[in-house]
């Protein structure tokens, strides 16, 4: 799958942009009484980033869990 780059570009800019603020916000629990296969794949692609340093060099997660985090992340975000 070949993405847009003028949509990543977004992405990347308001990444650096919340990188260089000091602001915080509340990042709601996940409910384990409504476990879903989105909410699944949220946690573990969150997951894929506690692998020790130096192990195998990462972690592979699927494309798909990847983008239920960064939905969640955006969601989080929406005013």
């Amino acid at each position: 799958m070949e993405w847009n780059e003028s949509d990543i570009d977004v992405v990347r800019k308001v990444a650096d942009e919340m990188w260089e603020s000091d602001d915080e916000t509340f990042i709601p629990a996940l409910d384990p009484a409504h476990v879903d296969e989105r909410q699944i794949a949220i946690r573990t692609a969150a997951m894929s980033f506690l692998v020790p340093p130096g192990v195998d060099g990462g972690a592979y997660v699927s494309k798909k869990a990847l983008g239920a985090l960064l939905r969640y992340i955006v969601d989080i975000l929406e005013p």
